[in-house]
């Protein structure tokens, strides 16, 4: 799950879909707090290299 999340990140060259679904990737990463094994870190270091 956090490879195909961060391929999405890494595909969208011009940034449209990124700006686009911005609010269900925000909410993407919110819903994971407290999962565990860094699964939540890593999904918001990755939002975060794309704010």
């Amino acid at each position: 799950m956090l490879q195909m999340y961060a391929e999405v990140i890494r595909t969208d060259d011009t940034g449209k879909l990124i700006e686009e679904y911005d609010e269900r990737i925000a909410a993407i990463v919110a819903g994971t707090v407290g999962i565990g094994w860094g699964f939540h870190d890593v999904l918001a270091e990755l939002y975060e290299q794309i704010r």
